[in-house]
């Protein structure tokens, strides 16, 4: 599991090292130091608490670097040990995978572009949403296969990873779009078979 965790990492380009103090520019354009103490975790594998450590870092960079970034939600949720990270998960997982929602979307953006923008892709997380059930589906067809257990933990995964280091809706609609349109492709594909009866 930590070999594979690492190797998701990897392919989601996560930072190898992010520094103990970060230098973050206020709007009044002074610059402050922002630090974080992790406190390690003894029962978890060492290896396995600094990748922790470095998704918690991560998206405390984020936060420092882009403080002014609009659509940035969760920004007061650090992590300061594995547990912090661990009780985070399920709204990870409701982040990563339903947001930003339609009502989100409706909202009006910082430009006519960006306000455009948000209705596109309002219709395309409301489309997923109706697609969910197909995604569910597939996968339950696939469920013995080894390789598409391994592909579930890949996609899962990298959405995970970049939920929790990026706390901005923006940013993280770009970064999870290669995992989320990888999943629910093969997904609704698998759900559409098993719905007409066809091999897949």
């Amino acid at each position: 599991m930590t070999v594979l965790m690492a190797v998701v990492m990897t392919m989601a380009q996560i930072p190898k090292k992010i520094p103990d103090a970060l230098t973050s520019e206020a709007p009044d354009k002074e610059q402050r130091v922002v630090t974080m103490a992790w406190k390690r975790t003894p029962w978890l594998p060492l290896i396995l608490d600094r990748q922790m450590e470095l998704l918690a870092r991560s998206r405390l960079a984020f936060v420092v670097k882009y403080p002014e970034a609009g659509s940035t939600m969760d920004k007061d949720r650090m992590f300061y040990e594995a547990k912090d990270l661990i009780l985070y998960l399920p709204r990870a997982f409701y982040v990563g995978f339903f947001m930003p929602t339609p009502a989100m979307a409706a909202g009006s953006g910082t430009s006519p572009a960006g306000t455009a923008l948000r209705r596109i892709v309002g219709g395309e997380m409301l489309l997923l949403y109706l697609c969910y059930p197909l995604v569910l589906i597939g996968l339950w067809r696939w469920r013995k296969k080894t390789e598409a257990g391994f592909f579930l933990f890949w996609a899962v995964s990298g959405i995970l990873l970049y939920t929790i280091t990026s706390p901005n809706i923006g940013a993280l609609y770009r970064f999870r779009y290669g995992f989320l349109t990888a999943l629910s492709g093969a997904g609704i594909y698998g759900g559409l078979c098993r719905l007409f009866g066809r091999e897949g």
